[in-house]
């Protein structure tokens, strides 16, 4: 959760996740896009609120607007 009622106007953009299961996944050669992020994150503003899900161990950019 967070209090942005100072950015009146404002949306979420974009929600990008970075996380895989395995903690020890990266990419190599032979694996170029084991990790890669998505853009399936939830977040959502209302009423000045913003309102995320952050999986564990996870890297979110929430992109306002």
């Amino acid at each position: 959760d967070g209090d942005v009622r100072g950015f009146l106007g404002y949306a979420v953009q974009e929600h990008l996740v970075l996380e895989h299961a395995d903690l020890k996944a990266r990419n190599s050669m032979t694996q170029p896009d084991a990790v890669t992020p998505h853009s399936r994150g939830d977040a959502k503003l209302s009423a000045g609120q913003l309102e995320a899900t952050l999986p564990p161990a996870s890297w979110n950019v929430i992109r306002l607007g």
